[in-house]
This record gives structure tokens, sequence and C-alpha cells, in this order.
């Protein structure tokens, strides 16, 4: 009784879930309480408020900062900027300086182009949820930069508006966020971890270049477009799991991601971009899945201990160096009479035929994180209610009770097993 007590209890909490917008799951208050959390006690002298009436420490500096803005500057290192309107371009007050915590009033509605550009005394930013809009090369050079929080209301990170963060070591993207736009991340060598949200549509050219100490990355599934050199250069990123609809891997894609062990390349794909994979010396191996029409040229060149790879009968085109140099023993499958067979043999590399291996799966695992859990079973109810829109391959692991249809019975179900009160063989 206390099982289906419980399991009733959460699946009501779930339905409620599904009729709210994915970015309205946290409040802007919350986050507004989330944000003065995590930056308090910054300063090394006091702590930082949301307003500059509610600081303690002496004013240092103060005036008007821009077109209907002024500035606070304390003591202690903490600049407050309030108002009503805009962050211009290179407003910062060459005088102020030190090191600097930035804390943007709430009644701010834009931080504008090259706003805090090449500050390198700023170590923290604050911004609050009035910010609707951050602008191009806004942050672009604070090279001390370790914190800054995004407010809800951003649909996009705009061009190079982080880039050279290089002290910059986690962001928080809002669910509201769509787009990640060229440049925006590149070169925040210190960035270890970033989630990009569901909401994302296209990651821009070199978005996370040179981000040399992430680890791993999640694309999530409405992900359709992926740029030239989007994490190229991530020399310490080991996992990248693709779950985005992407038509094309991008030049560049994942150039000398020196680290990286494994890649799933979804079937969405049409083309993998000249040198996507370059230098990417620890892949052992690589499934293409049947879809994809072309690899470009020197794809794969120098993955040195790269031994195996599938290569499906959809791939028409293989341009020049595209397995240059890649293990010693290197072959390639696919199926009898396929261009992939010819390009082997034209280009002495051993072939082998094979049928296109089938990706483990497990039944009930929609978010494709290898675990199931109560995130798995929303989305399946989210889909039951016509709020989202799964591939068929999606569809078939939704239906864990096995009787056609996709319903709050599979949530349920799902939701059971993952808090331990079923243990049905067709899940996982």
């Amino acid at each position: 009784m206390k099982g289906k007590k419980l399991t009733a209890l959460l699946l009501s909490v779930m339905l409620t879930a599904t009729m709210m917008p994915v970015s309205m799951s946290v409040s802007a208050e919350e986050r507004t309480a989330e944000s003065s959390a995590a930056f308090a006690g910054v300063s090394s002298e006091d702590k930082i408020y949301d307003s500059h009436s509610e600081e303690t420490s002496p004013v240092a500096k103060s005036g008007d900062y821009g077109v209907g803005l002024k500035y606070s500057f304390h003591k202690n290192g903490n600049l407050y900027i309030y108002g009503s309107g805009e962050v211009m371009a290179f407003s910062f007050p060459e005088e102020i300086t030190g090191k600097v915590n930035v804390i943007i009033e709430n009644g701010v509605t834009k931080i504008g182009e090259y706003a805090f550009y090449g500050c390198t005394n700023i170590v923290s930013a604050k911004i609050p949820e009035s910010v609707t809009s951050i602008e191009l090369n806004a942050f672009q050079g604070c090279t001390e930069m370790a914190s800054v929080n995004l407010p809800s209301k951003l649909t996009s990170i705009e061009s190079d508006v982080f880039d050279f963060c290089e002290k910059l070591e986690k962001i928080e993207i809002p669910q509201s966020v769509k787009t990640i736009k060229s440049e925006a991340f590149r070169n925040c060598t210190s960035l270890t971890e970033v989630i990009i949200p569901q909401n994302v549509t296209s990651i821009g050219n070199e978005a996370f270049a040179n981000c040399t100490s992430l680890t791993s990355i999640t694309i999530p599934s409405r992900v359709t477009s992926l740029g030239d050199w989007a994490f190229s250069g991530c020399a310490n990123l080991e996992s990248v799991k693709i779950k985005g609809n992407i038509e094309k891997i991008g030049n560049l894609a994942f150039n000398d991601c020196v680290k990286l062990t494994n890649i799933n390349i979804p079937k969405s794909v049409k083309s993998i971009g000249s040198q996507a994979f370059q230098n990417c010396k620890s892949l052992s191996s690589v499934n293409i899945p049947n879809g994809v029409e072309s690899i470009g040229s020197m794809a794969f060149y120098k993955c040195s201990n790269l031994v195996s790879v599938y290569v499906p009968e959809s791939v028409t085109k293989i341009e020049d160096l595209a397995f240059y140099d890649c293990g010693k023993d290197f072959i390639m499958r696919g199926s009898n009479g396929s261009y992939a067979q010819t390009y082997a043999e034209e280009h002495n590399i051993t072939f082998i035929a094979a049928e296109e291996p089938k990706p483990a799966v497990k039944m009930g695992d929609l978010d494709d994180d290898g675990i199931i859990t109560s995130a798995d079973s929303l989305l399946i109810l989210r889909q039951s209610v016509a709020l989202e829109k799964f591939t068929p391959e999606q569809i078939a692991l939704c239906d864990v009770d096995g009787d056609g249809e996709v319903t709050s019975a599979d949530a349920l179900e799902v939701l059971r097993y993952s808090v331990g009160l079923s243990t049905t063989a067709n899940i996982g």
C-alpha cells in the first residue's frame, strides 16, 4: 500500500510538471535566491548584496555609468551598476582598479556589445533577472572572471560573449536559451562543466573551441546544427554524447580532441565534415550509421589508434585522406559491393564484409544517459499528452507495456522501475 501511495504521489507531481514549459521549471525568484547564495562571500572583505543600498563597505567612487545608469564602487571591490537601461560599450570606468565584483542591479535590461570587454580585473559578475539580452563580446577577455550567472529570460548566448574568460570554471545556461552562437565560450580554458539545456537548437562555429578542461559533453535532442570547430582543441574531452537530430558534423568540429575515446554519430547525420575528428588519437573504433552520405577530407586523419570503422551502404563519397595515418592494422567494415569496399581497395585498406552494428539501447531510457530515472518517465508522460515529438525509434523505447501505444501507463511503469517498485523484464 505504501508503494502505491508513493507511486501515485510521484505521478501526480509529474502530471503537473508536464503542463509547464520546460523553461519555467525554476522560477525567477528561485534563480535570484540561488544567485545571491552563489555569490555570497566572494569578496574578501564583505559579502555581495543585490543592491548598493544594502552595501556596508564605504564608497570609494561613484558617478554616472552611461545613459540612465549610475555606479557605486566600494572599498571591498564591489561595483554596483543601477538604474534603468543598457550597460553601454566600453563604459567601465578606467579609474577603477584592483579585483572587482560586478553587481548589476534589477532594472537594467541589457548588457550591450563590448560592455566589459578586456576588463581583466573583474573576478565575478552578478546579473539580475531583468536583463533579457547580453550582446556579443560583452565579457570577452575578462581573463580573471571565475563566476557569472545567466538570467532566465535569455534566448541566446551571443558571439564571443565569454571568449577568453580563462578562469571561468562552470556556467549554468538557462532553459530559455535556444542558440549558442559562434565563439561564445571559446578559450574558456578552466571550464570543467557545462550543461547544454534541452531547448538549444544550434551550436555555432567555435562555440566551445579550446575549452581544454572539459571532459564530457552531451548535445541535447533539439540541436539540429553543430558548427565548424565547435569543440576543436578540447584536449581533455573524453566523451561526447550526441542526442540531437544533427544533419552535419561540422568541419574540424572535434579536431584535436586527443583524449576522445568514444563518439556516437546519430542516424540523422548526412555528412561528416572535413577534419571533423582529425587527430583524435584515442578513438579506437567508430560506427558510421546508415544515412550518412559523405565523409569529408581528412575526417579521421591521424587517428592513430583507430583500428576499425564501419561504413554503411548509404555512403557514396569519401574524400581524400579521410582515414589517412590511422592505426597500424586499420580495417574498414561494410557491405560487399558497396562504395566503402571500392574505396578500401583503392586505398589499400583491409576490408571486411560485415552487417551494420546494432547499438545497445535500454527500453525506457529516453534521455539516453544509460540509466532509468524519473526524468525518463516524465519524458514518456509528456509524449503521451503530445507535449513532446519523438522519433519512431524513441517511441519504440516508450512502449514498455508493449500495447502499441505510448500512454501514462508506460510512464508509470518506468517511474515504478526507477524507484525500485518494479522489476519488469521489459525495462532496461
